[in-house]
C-alpha cells in the first residue's frame, strides 16, 4: 500500500505549514485505530483496573469508577493479598490502623476521553472552547477569566491522557516475536501514528500559541496570564517527552530505513522547537547535559501539579460507626449493672446489711460486673466491625460546596476457610507454595471498598460543556512492612563447571499474591476476578506481574 505523505512545517516558531497537504482528518480510513485497546485491564463490570509499581516500594491501584444508567452507581472492590507467613505479618504484628497509614488515596475527577484528532475539530474540545472565547462579541471581559484557566488546565490534562492512549497500541509490540505480516501491519500503523501525532501536535501548539498575544492585551486579570504561561510552558514539556518516547520508539520498531531516519529527522526538529521555545519565554524548565537538573525535574513537577488542579476533588475521611460503635457499648455497661445490681440486691435480702457475706458479694459483683462490660464491648466491636466499614471518605467537588460520592473502607485478617472459594481458586496454589510455607497456608488480609456516586449530582454540576463520566480512584500502597523479615536478597551458590567450582551469584525473592474482585452492585449486577503477583526482595518491588485467573 502506498504511503501518505505528509508536508509538515517544523521550524522552531511552532507555526504548521498552510499548504499542509491532505492532512489527517478524524482517524486514517485504512485502519481501525485501536484507540481504546489495551487502555487498561478492561472489565465487563465498568471498571477499569491497572495494577503495577509506581516505584521501588510503592504499588499503586489504579480504578476508574463509570457512571452507569440510574440515579446512583455502586461498586464493590475486595483485594485479598496472600502474604507469606515467614515475613511476620499477622493481625498481631500489623494493625489496621497501620494498614491505612501505609495507604494513600488520590481521588479525582475522570480526565474526558478524546482520540488525538478530535482535540483540533471537536466542538467540546478545550482548544476550541478557548478559541471560542477570544472571539466573543463581549471580548475582553472579566467575567471570562475562570473559563480560561479551566479551560487552560483542562487542556493539558486530557492532551496527557490523549497521548498516553494514542501510544500504548505500540508499547508491547515486538518485532521478533510477531508474524511477519502482523509486525509490517503494526509497523505501517507506528508509521501513521507518528505522522498524525506530528501533525496535531503542531497544529495544536500554533493555535493555542496564537492565542498568547489577544490574553496579554486583554484587560484580564493578571493571575489568567499567569495561568496560560504556566499551561503553554506545561504542554510543551508534555509534548517534547512523547516526542523523545515517539524518536525511540520510531528506532526500535521500524524496519525501512528511509521511513525510519524520515520520522527521526522531523521528531528531531519538532523536539528543538520546543526546546527552543521555552528558553525564548524564559522558563526554567530547560534539562543541562551536566549537573542534577534539579530545577527542571522540581518546575516539571509543579506544573504537572498545577494543571492537573482542574481534575482534584475534596475529601474528608471519617470514622465510621461511631454512633452505633457507642450505643453498643452503652448497652454493654447497662447489661454489667444489671447483673451487679442483681447481685448487691440478693445478697442484701440474703445477709441483710453491713455483713461480712454482703460485703464480699459486693466485690465479687464487681468483678464479674466489669469483665461483663469489657466482654460486651469486644463482642460487639466484632460484631459491628463485621458489618460497617473501618472509615468513610466523602468526596466533594473542590469548593467543598457539592457532595458527589462517598467511598467506605476497611481492612481485616481472615483465615483461609473464611476466605471465598472462588478467591482461593483464583489463587490456585501450587506445591512449591505449600512447602514454602510450611503447609500452613498463608496470611490473607483483605481490603474491602464500596464506592458509591451520584449520577445526579453528576450532571447537575459537569453537564454542560466537557462530559465528566466518572473517578479515578489512584491508590499506593507502602510495602515497607513486607521487608522487615526478608533475607538478603543476594546469595552465592557453588556450581560445578566442567571440573571446576564456579561461584553463582542467586537472587532471593518473595511472592504476595493478589486477587482482586469488582462488583457492580447497582443499577446492574457484574463481577470479575483478577490476580496479580508481588515479586519483592528486600530492597522493595522487582516486578509485577500480571496471570491469568
Amino acid at each position: 500500500m502506498a504511503q501518505k505523505e505528509y508536508h509538515f512545517d517544523l521550524s522552531t516558531n511552532g507555526a504548521a505549514s498552510a499548504e499542509a497537504k491532505s492532512p489527517p482528518q478524524g482517524v486514517y480510513p485504512e485502519f481501525v485505530w485501536p484507540q481504546q485497546l489495551e487502555r487498561y485491564e478492561t472489565h465487563p463490570a465498568h471498571i477499569l483496573q491497572r495494577l503495577d509499581a509506581h516505584d521501588r516500594y510503592q504499588l499503586e491501584l489504579k480504578l476508574d469508577y463509570e457512571l452507569i444508567e440510574g440515579r446512583q452507581t455502586r461498586y464493590e472492590v475486595q483485594t485479598y493479598f496472600f502474604v507469606p507467613r515467614s515475613l511476620g505479618i499477622s493481625a498481631d504484628t500489623y494493625s489496621r490502623s497501620e494498614f491505612f497509614r501505609d495507604l494513600q488515596n488520590h481521588i479525582r475527577l475522570k480526565t474526558p476521553e478524546f482520540a488525538l484528532p478530535d482535540l483540533l475539530n471537536s466542538p467540546e474540545s478545550p482548544l476550541h472552547r478557548l478559541e471560542q472565547i477570544v472571539q466573543a462579541a463581549d471580548w475582553p471581559n472579566a467575567r471570562y477569566a475562570d473559563a480560561l484557566i479551566t479551560s487552560f488546565k483542562f487542556l493539558r490534562a486530557i492532551l496527557k491522557s490523549t497521548l498516553r492512549e494514542h501510544w500504548r497500541p505500540f508499547a508491547k509490540f515486538d518485532r521478533a516475536a510477531e508474524p511477519r505480516a502482523a509486525s509490517s501491519k503494526t509497523e505501517i500503523r507506528l508509521s501513521l501514528a507518528t505522522e498524525q501525532f506530528l501533525y496535531v501536535i503542531a497544529e495544536l501548539s500554533r493555535r493555542f500559541r496564537q492565542l498568547y498575544p489577544i490574553i496579554a492585551a486583554a484587560n484580564l486579570p493578571d493571575d489568567v496570564l499567569r495561568a496560560y504561561e504556566l499551561t503553554d510552558e506545561s504542554i510543551s514539556l508534555l509534548i517534547e517527552e512523547n516526542m523523545l518516547g515517539a524518536y525511540e520508539l520510531v528506532a526500535e520498531k521500524m524496519v525501512s530505513q528511509s521511513q525510519r531516519e524520515g520520522l527521526r529527522k522531523a521528531l528531531r526538529i519538532a523536539i528543538l522547537r520546543e526546546t527552543n521555545h521555552r528558553r525564548k519565554h524564559g522558563a526554567g524548565s530547560i534539562m543541562s547535559r551536566s549537573g542534577h537538573n534539579e530545577e527542571f525535574l522540581y518546575r516539571s513537577s509543579v506544573l504537572k501539579k498545577f494543571t492537573s488542579s482542574v481534575l482534584y476533588l475534596s475529601t474528608a475521611v471519617e470514622r465510621e460507626g461511631v454512633t452505633q460503635e457507642q450505643l453498643l457499648y452503652a448497652l454493654a455497661a447497662g447489661i454489667s449493672m444489671i447483673f451487679a445490681t442483681v447481685i448487691a440486691f440478693y445478697a442484701q435480702r440474703v445477709y441483710g446489711n453491713f455483713t461480712t457475706p454482703l460485703f464480699v458479694a459486693l466485690v465479687v459483683g464487681y468483678m464479674f460486673k466489669d469483665r461483663i462490660k469489657e466482654f460486651g464491648r469486644a463482642f460487639f466491636a466484632r460484631s459491628l466491625h463485621n458489618r460497617l466499614y473501618d472509615r468513610r471518605i466523602v468526596v466533594k467537588t473542590l469548593d467543598g460546596e457539592h457532595e458527589i460520592g462517598h467511598i467506605r473502607e476497611k481492612v481485616r485478617f481472615m483465615s483461609e476457610r473464611d476466605t471465598p472459594p472462588a478467591v482461593l481458586d483464583a489463587r490456585n496454589r501450587q506445591l512449591l507454595s505449600d512447602i514454602a510455607n510450611d503447609g500452613q497456608g498463608e496470611q490473607v488480609i483483605c481490603y474491602a471498598k464500596e464506592v458509591v456516586l451520584y449520577k445526579d449530582i453528576f450532571h447537575k454540576i459537569y453537564g454542560k460543556g466537557l462530559q465528566i463520566r466518572g473517578l479515578n480512584d489512584i491508590m499506593r500502597y507502602d510495602v515497607h512492612q513486607l521487608l522487615r523479615k526478608m533475607a538478603n536478597p543476594r546469595q552465592n551458590k557453588y556450581m560445578l563447571d566442567g571440573e571446576k567450582l564456579k561461584t553463582i551469584r542467586c537472587h532471593k525473592v518473595y511472592h504476595v499474591n493478589i486477587v482482586s474482585v469488582y462488583r457492580v452492585r447497582t443499577p446492574i449486577r457484574d463481577e470479575v476476578i483478577t490476580k496479580t503477583r508481588l515479586v519483592l526482595d528486600r530492597k522493595g518491588i522487582k516486578r509485577v506481574e500480571q496471570l491469568s485467573v
